[in-house]
């Protein structure tokens, strides 16, 4: 039972590695994101942001990135659109 536990992780990983679905690469400068695809640039429909109080902060438009360094630390919101997919997670700015 173990050795097939041990022979699965690989395979798990595998697939999650191949099906991410989005992140955030943060610039030196805080507040500045760039969005990426498996690795690769995204060029998003639209970006929105929430912030914690769940209040729409920025909305940015065919675009593949965001400066939200006028805003406070904080932990925000984000729907992101591409080709009909949306993609909803958080990110913290500190």
């Amino acid at each position: 039972m173990y050795l097939k536990q041990r022979e699965a992780v690989p395979r798990v990983r595998r697939y999650l590695q191949q099906h991410q679905k989005l992140s955030f690469i943060q610039t030196p400068e805080m507040g500045v994101y760039y969005c990426a695809q498996n690795g690769n640039s995204l060029l998003a429909t639209l970006i929105t942001i929430f912030n914690s109080l769940v209040n729409v902060t920025a909305r940015f438009q065919g675009t593949n990135s965001f400066d939200i360094s006028w805003q406070p630390a904080d932990i925000y919101l984000y729907q992101v659109s591409e080709n009909g997919e949306v993609f909803t997670g958080k990110l913290i700015k500190r």
